[in-house]
Order: structure tokens, then sequence, then C-alpha cells
């Protein structure tokens, strides 16, 4: 194996152990949150946090997902290519806040999860451009650097969090701990990049405008699949308790926990299935069929686990108080599987659809990312209203 091949490797497996380890942190501090604030408080917690989190994956205009390429084309060309970059992304994200802000404002949200909500604006608006300069070390092909900023926030939030919700347990405290961990992260990235830009940088409107062109599609994907996820608990906070919020939030966080199984199990066969396309293609809807049965049972495997054991999943993660989540963990149990299958379909689609451009692929995903999102979205919003509106919570203990 050639060096090339091996520092791919190794980089790779960097990445990928940092972003695992750094979601078990961020998975333990919901946790930690959950037991500390109890059904009402967390619920008011997920509300103030439902309506700038439709939008995280929007901050950054799709710009993050193009600099690792820019980067590693022009690494010396480092400062010129990020004040460029910052430019139209500080005008987006001014105009998005206010959008926000305002939005929640006519939403008519109460006190505390309007003051929730500016505080978790402060988050994924650090976050952006913690989110930057971690692309930036990929493209400079430093992943450790990128693994460090992703650690010290999610261990940052988790410190916060004991130390702010012993002060004062409420969902604000909460807020500002993660807040306070993105504002490190940035400052540690801000450190960690800045002896790579050794040239004065200047800000270049063609580099600009050709950096925003290219990023509008990734923009519309990603706040598809963002307001999607999220738009179930946005409605919801308008429409029933923050008690019953919070119950819903604590099964949602376990499907979460759950759905990304089947999903890379589903992200594994994708590539003998492009392999098998390219190789072989008289058998690649033999090898397409047989990969989307085991995507199906892997599904159902799930489903019954998470369906026949959610009393004793949320005992154990979230603790007698959130007993009343069991019927809605177990709905939501069903729609384990839509995502990661149609996803799988939606990528032997698109190889069986490909041209010489790569239009019918984005367009394949983007369209499955909206699909998926809005199928398991009213999936899980039908569950909260079949269960609260129609039967009410009734206690199940």
């Amino acid at each position: 194996m050639n060096l090339d091949k091996m520092k791919l490797i190794k980089g790779a497996f960097i990445l990928t152990f940092g972003s695992v380890l750094s979601a078990f942190f961020f998975g333990l501090a919901g946790l930690i949150i959950a037991r500390y604030l109890g059904p009402i408080n967390y619920g008011i917690f997920n509300a103030g946090i439902a309506l700038p989190s439709a939008f995280s994956l929007s901050f950054l205009i799709g710009i993050d997902d193009l600099m690792p390429r820019e980067v590693a084309r022009k690494p010396d060309n480092l400062g010129d290519l990020l004040i460029s970059a910052l430019y139209p992304i500080i005008v987006w994200i001014t105009l998005l806040s206010i959008i926000i802000i305002v939005v929640g404002y006519l939403m008519g949200y109460s006190t505390e999860i309007y003051n929730v909500m500016v505080i978790a604006l402060s988050i994924y608006v650090l976050r952006s451009f913690s989110l930057l300069i971690r692309s930036v070390m990929r493209g400079l092909e430093c992943m450790a650097f990128d693994v460090l900023i992703q650690f010290s926030e999610s261990l940052t939030a988790i410190c916060l969090l004991l130390i702010l919700l012993r002060i004062s347990g409420s969902p604000l405290s909460a807020a500002l701990a993660f807040s306070g961990s993105a504002l490190l992260s940035v400052i540690i990235g801000g450190i960690l990049i800045k002896p790579f830009i050794v040239q004065t940088y200047h800000f270049n409107k063609e580099l600009a405008k050709k950096i925003i062109l290219e990023s509008i599609p990734l923009l519309i994907m990603a706040t598809l699949i963002a307001i999607t996820t999220r738009i179930d608990v946005l409605i919801l906070s308008s429409t029933v308790t923050n008690y019953e919020v919070g119950l819903y939030s604590s099964a949602l966080s376990v499907y979460f926990l759950v759905q990304p199984i089947s999903a890379s199990f589903s992200a594994s066969l994708l590539p003998t299935l492009s392999s098998t396309y390219k190789n072989e293609q008289t058998k690649f809807t033999e090898v397409w069929i047989n990969g989307l049965r085991f995507v199906i049972v892997l599904s159902i495997i799930l489903f019954i686990l998470s369906f026949v054991y959610a009393d004793v999943i949320i005992k154990i993660l979230f603790g007698e108080e959130y007993i009343n989540a069991v019927p809605l963990l177990r709905i939501l149990s069903l729609t384990i599987g839509i995502k990661s299958t149609v996803l799988y379909l939606t990528a032997g689609m698109s190889l069986l659809a490909i041209t010489s451009t790569p239009v019918p692929i984005t367009l394949a995903m983007t369209t499955s990312s909206a699909l998926t999102g809005a199928v398991s979205s009213t999936a899980r919003i039908f569950s909260k209203t079949s269960i609260i509106f129609r039967f009410g919570i009734e206690p199940l203990v």
C-alpha cells in the first residue's frame, strides 16, 4: 500500500474516531440535561432550540462542504480564500439570525422559551465559524486539529452543564453551557489556524462569487434536511404542553441514537453497489435487491428491539420521570428503517439514471432528502398527536 493511501486511511480513521467520540459526549450531555431538568423543563429547552436548529445546516450557505476542496487546491492562497468566504457568510448569518428572531417572536413563545431560543441561536452561529475552521483543517489534511476542536467543544459542554445546572437548574443554564463550549471551540480553532495563514489576505470578489454560486445547491439540500429533521418539535412546541414536548424529545433522542445504525449499514453497501454498476451491470439489479433485503431485515430487527424494550430503554437513559414516553418511542420505532431504505433505493436509482452530468444524482439526492425527511417527520408528528390528542397522557405505572 503506497504512502498516499496510508495517509488517506489514517486521516479517515482519525476523523471518524473524533466524530464518534464527539457524538458520544454530546449524547451524554443530552442525557444530563434531561435528567437534571425533568420532562417540563426539558420540553422548554427543546422547544427553544427547535427553530434555530431547523436552520443549523444553513448558516454556512454550504460553503463548509466546498472549503476542503478549495483549500487542497491552493493551500498558499488560504488567506484570500478565507476572507472571501467569510464576508458572504457574515452577511447571510446576520440576515438569517434576524429572520429567526422575528419568526420566534411571531410564534408567540413564552419568555422562557424565547430566551432559550436566542441563546440557542448564538450556539449555532458560533458553531458555524467553528465548522468553517474545521473544514479548512480537513483541506489542509490536519485531521487531528479537526478532532481537537470537536472534542474540546463536547467535553467543555459537559463540564459547563454540570456546573451551571447545579447552580441554576434551568433550561437557560443548559443553553448557556452549550453557547460557552461553542465559543471556546471558535477560539481554539482560531489559534490553530493562524499559523497556516502566512500571507496578507485580501477580499477577492470573483472568488467570493464563485464560492456562493457553487454552494447554493448544497444550501438548498442542507436546509431541506435540517428543517424536515426538526419540524416536528417546532410544530409541537406551539401546540402541546412543555411536559409533552419533553416526553416526545426524550423518545426522539432514542430514535436518533438507533436510526443511524440502519443508515450506516445502508451506506456501507453503496461502494459495492457502485462497483457492481461500473464493472458488472448485468448483475446490478440482483445485487441491488439483495442489499435492499439486508437493509429491510436490519430495520425490522431494530424496530422489534426498540418496540419490545422501549420501557427498559427509557428507564435506563432518562429515568422513571419519563416513563410516559414509552408509547411514543414504540410508535417512533416504526419509522426507524424508512430513511435508510429510501436512501438505498435512491442510490440505486441514481446509478441507473446517471448521465454525463451530475444533475440526475444531485436531483435524486435532494428529492430523497426532502422526501425521507418529510415522511419521517410526518410519522413522528402523527405518533405524538395520535397518542396525546386522541388518548391523552395516561400513567403507565
